[in-house]
């Protein structure tokens, strides 16, 4: 019965509509579908969607991109906002990650049309188990979850309540340059909670491994704020790094994972996990995966042609696919933009801001090589822009 569901839901998304309209047009002719051939072109729609339903998807993206009328539109549409896609987070989650003045009317736009405030992550790492308020990151977030029954007292799989969580989040950034924001509207986000962050002693204290590699962090950060204060001044010192010509409080970088390219490294120094899984995927199960692709999309089109109408609809498919083919498999292989989206937490507008921020920030570390090029697979051009 399930699947019956799953293909009227793709049937019926704008975009499946849209391609026969256009089909129509273009043929001036009657298109008559008989079920096999709408489960083959079913079928085919759900691997282009990743295999969800056209709306869901949609809302994913829009809460993502922080486009509030997208999102509205696609829950009048039918978008679920309780779907999870392959990283285990709901649409819920993904607005939770990060604060700005879209993300709280997203936020309860979707609580509103029913979204699930305790529904905890599935199959993602240092996420799972976490609920939207673990994830939180602003007392508007955290009130609006509160209002519709966000439970602080449920545990990830780590055992942490929500206030855990978000305590710690605050002590790794807390005296970090740049990150002054972030932590207040954390520390406004714990205060509802009935907490206050825990004191550099006691820090110290209970975390001195993790307080050892924090000072070394914020040392960074503070050698990065210093140099990017240097190219705003025109030192030539550092004008050869090409830095672009912003203030301090206008830097690039954005604190959160909003943007369209997404750091290689978090926040705290470390390699993002997205580019590990694109490292450590084989290549030869990547190309196998092309290959298989490739074959399937020829079976697909060869069923089509016995549909009538069904040529046309494959001519159309096909193209689509082929436009996408190339950056498949670097998508497959680092999870997906929703899975890099969760393991991010700093991004960019631009490529030549990103090469930029990565050659002064990180171009001395021994992986440095490694992990541009593998992030050059999923940003082509990234590799061009570090050169110049």
């Amino acid at each position: 019965m399930h699947i019956f569901k799953y293909f009227k839901s793709l049937w019926w998304s704008e975009k499946m509509i849209l391609t026969i309209r256009f089909a129509r047009a273009r043929k001036n002719a009657r298109i008559n579908f008989t079920l096999p051939g709408i489960l083959i072109i079913a079928c085919l729609q759900a691997l282009l969607s990743g295999c969800s339903s056209y709306a869901t998807y949609e809302l994913q993206n829009a809460v993502v991109q922080n486009d509030l009328p997208a999102v509205q539109q696609s829950l009048s549409q039918g978008g679920n906002p309780n779907g999870k896609g392959r990283t285990g987070l709901t649409p819920l989650m993904f607005a939770s990650l990060s604060h700005t003045p879209e993300r709280e009317q997203i936020i309860r736009a979707l609580l509103a049309n029913g979204a699930d405030p305790n529904k905890p992550v599935t199959k993602s790492g240092r996420f799972e188990g976490q609920t939207a308020l673990h994830i939180a990151r602003s007392s508007e977030a955290v009130e609006a979850l509160m209002e519709h029954g966000a439970n602080p007292t449920l545990r990830d799989k780590q055992g942490r309540l929500p206030a855990d969580v978000i305590e710690m989040y605050i002590v790794w950034r807390r005296d970090a340059p740049g990150l002054e924001e972030v932590v207040a509207q954390s520390e406004a986000a714990l205060a509802i909670l009935g907490r206050e962050p825990m004191s550099e002693e006691q820090a110290w204290e209970q975390h001195p491994k993790l307080m050892e590699e924090r000072k070394k962090w914020i040392a960074k950060r503070a050698q990065r704020e210093k140099l990017m204060q240097s190219a705003n001044q025109g030192s030539p010192a550092v004008a050869k790094t090409n830095i672009s010509e912003q203030t301090v409080a206008e830097t690039p970088i954005i604190q959160n994972n909003s943007g369209r390219y997404l750091s290689p490294y978090t926040s705290d120094g470390v390699v993002a996990e997205w580019v590990n899984k694109a490292i450590n995927n084989q290549m030869g199960s990547a190309a196998g995966s092309a290959v298989g692709a490739a074959a399937g999309n020829y079976a697909a089109q060869k069923a089509l042609e016995n549909v009538p109408g069904g040529a046309l609809l494959g001519s159309i498919f096909g193209s689509m696919a082929g436009k996408t083919a190339g950056n498949k498999v670097a998508d497959d292989i680092s999870g997906g933009d929703a899975y890099r989206r969760e393991t991010s937490d700093l991004s960019f507008h631009s490529l030549n801001d990103m090469a930029t921020w990565l050659r002064a920030e990180h171009g001395d570390k021994a992986n440095f090589a490694e992990v541009t090029k593998a992030t050059n697979a999923v940003y082509p051009g990234l590799l061009d822009a570090m050169a110049y």
